[in-house]
């Protein structure tokens, strides 16, 4: 995740009409919101 852009913004430029779908997907993958990921790699 690139530290720096809001999650939304991240979403948007991935061609996400939401945030929300983002964040779904990304837990789907990965077990962890994207918030959750960027803290744990601070």
């Amino acid at each position: 995740m690139v530290q720096g852009y809001e999650i939304g913004t991240v979403a948007s430029s991935l061609g996400f009409e939401r945030q929300a779908s983002l964040t779904a997907m990304f837990k789907r993958w990965l077990g962890t919101t994207p918030t959750a990921y960027r803290r744990s790699w601070g």
